[in-house]
Order: structure tokens, then sequence, then C-alpha cells
């Protein structure tokens, strides 16, 4: 299973965060592979990613920060998907059917037009991935009660219980990762991460 490098940032603290919240996702693109090789314009010292003693970090440019970031969410995936056992990790579920689980744990019955607009995905895409979510048996699709026309999805007890047991195991690999850490240190990180969250919410809602 292919886990993305942005569901890596953005999942490390929690549930992995779907595009039409963040306006993130869509269309990135990976920094070049050895651009660290290369130096910066200025004539910073060459470095090489596995350089056990790197440049100055203040002196760093977006590209060279973009390039030791990429490597750096490789080996982390690497190492969640070693350790997690849920149906994200195992490749039985994709990170876009775990965001449309979220969503309607979060709503409780949820039409399906507003996962839609929620989500960002063409009413179409939701169809064929509802398909598949409801084939797993963790979702129900049923009509409402008070509008026949309208569609509403739930999640079934099997779905809830695999939700939890993702949350329960992304809460250790949060634990895991950052027990080592000061609480200064993970204070300074959180709100790095927040920051970035806040900017892109931002962009996304200025579209």
């Amino acid at each position: 299973m292919y886990i993305s490098d942005y569901e890596t940032i953005s999942t490390i603290g929690g549930l992995p965060a779907c595009p039409g919240r963040l306006g993130a996702g869509q269309g990135a693109k990976r920094a070049p592979a050895g651009g660290l090789g290369q130096g910066s314009a200025n004539g910073m010292t060459k470095n090489k990613i596995n350089n056990n003693v790197p440049g100055p970090t203040n002196q760093m440019s977006v590209g060279q920060f973009a390039d030791r970031m990429s490597a750096l969410m490789h080996k982390m995936a690497g190492w969640r998907l070693s350790l997690e056992r849920n149906y994200l990790a195992r490749g039985v579920i994709t990170l876009p059917q775990l965001w449309i689980i979220r969503e309607i744990a979060e709503a409780g019955k949820c039409p399906m037009f507003s996962l839609s607009r929620s989500l960002g995905l063409k009413c179409s895409t939701v169809t064929g991935i509802m398909d598949r979510l409801v084939g797993l048996g963790l979702v129900k699709r049923f009509p409402s009660e008070s509008d026949r026309r309208q569609v509403l999805a739930e999640l079934t007890p099997k779905g809830r219980r695999i939700l939890e047991q993702f949350r329960a195991e992304r809460r250790q690999t949060v634990i895991n990762t950052f027990g080592s850490l000061s609480a200064q240190e993970r204070a300074d990180y959180l709100a790095i991460i927040e920051k970035v969250v806040a900017h892109i919410s931002a962009m996304n809602s200025n579209k």
C-alpha cells in the first residue's frame, strides 16, 4: 500500500486531514531528490540527506527544507506502517475512504451530497468510495424518512470499531514518536504544525 508524504505529515498528530478541509493534497508535488547535495545559491556548505552533520538550518532554503522533509517523512511513514495494524496500514481501506468514514462518524447520519461537498470530491467519486465501504460492511446507505429522494449514510458497528482502532493506534504512535522529546519541544512542534494548518485553511477559504 502506498502512503503519501502528505498523509504522513498530516496524520502524525491525529486523524488524516482531508484536502477538502485543509485545501491541501490536491496537486501537491514532491521536491526533486538530491537537492541537498547541490548546495545553496549563497555558497553554503554542500550537504547530503544522510550527512550526520547537516548545515545550519537557519540558512536553509525552502528547496533544501523540502528535500530534508521528504526524506524524513518517508522514513516516518515506513516506521508507522511497521507499528500499526489498522485497516489503513494494512491496505484494506484507502485514505479517501478513511476521510469518508470520519465524516460519517462526526455527522452520525450523513447525506451523500454533503460528503461530496465537505471533502471536495466529485459525487461520482464519493459514490464509488461508498460502494467499496458498503461492500466491506463498514457503512450502510438508506433513504431519508423525511425525503425519500435523499440517501443517507451511517457507520455500521464494524465501521465504528475500525475507526476506534485507528484512533487508538494513531494516538499510541504519536506517544511513541514524541515521548522522548521534552514538553517544550513538543509544544514548539505543535505550534508550528498548528500555524501551518491555519495558513492552509486561510488559503483554502479565500478560493
